[in-house]
């Protein structure tokens, strides 16, 4: 199933404040890969490193819950896969600590906060 391509922000949630610190910008492609479009400076290279490690999977490993109790196995998410851009963005904040947002998502956000 081919992604439509949209474009990213990758972010930084500081754990104490919980204010935002822009990395940079991305684009995802429609097959589920990523292309570093700027970033901040000084972080060229590490998004370029999370990207190039990224693109080259042909499958995303997400932990589940297992069969037995307090265990975990391993899911295998390939980029074809219906929910293949979640698992992704999930995958990035868990093992690199950036969010991936859309402007949808920011606006979705937004539109949270005001309800409040």
């Amino acid at each position: 199933m081919a992604l439509i391509p949209r474009l990213y922000s990758a972010i930084r949630l500081d754990p104490d404040t919980e204010e935002v610190m822009p990395v940079g910008d991305v684009e995802i492609d429609a097959d589920g890969r990523l292309r570093v479009l700027s970033s901040e400076p000084g972080l060229l290279g590490y998004l370029n490193d999370i990207a190039d490690d990224l693109n080259a999977r042909d499958e995303i490993t997400e932990k589940v819950p297992g069969e037995l109790r307090n265990a975990l196995e391993a899911r295998y998410v390939p980029r074809d896969a219906p929910d293949f851009l979640d698992v992704l963005k999930e995958y990035v904040s868990k093992y690199y600590g950036l969010e991936l947002r859309s402007s949808a998502d920011m606006q979705e956000e937004k539109a949270d906060f005001v309800d409040l």
